[in-house]
């Protein structure tokens, strides 16, 4: 079970990398050095404010 929650997870990462590549370009270079949760945290929190990402985003 706990395989199926992590496939899961990282299928919802590549979405929400996919979208965030899509409407803002490149991906900050400093995001692969996150966890996957915090990462995909950040990633929906720039697609739902409509701006890209920022260093100052991941201290929040």
């Amino acid at each position: 079970m706990l395989d199926t929650i992590e496939i899961h997870r990282f299928s919802l990462l590549d979405e929400a990398l996919q979208t965030y590549e899509r409407r803002f370009g490149a991906l900050p270079e400093w995001l692969d050095e996150l966890s996957s949760g915090r990462a995909l945290a950040l990633l929906r929190q720039a697609l739902g404010r409509g701006a890209p990402l920022n260093a100052a985003d991941v201290l929040i």
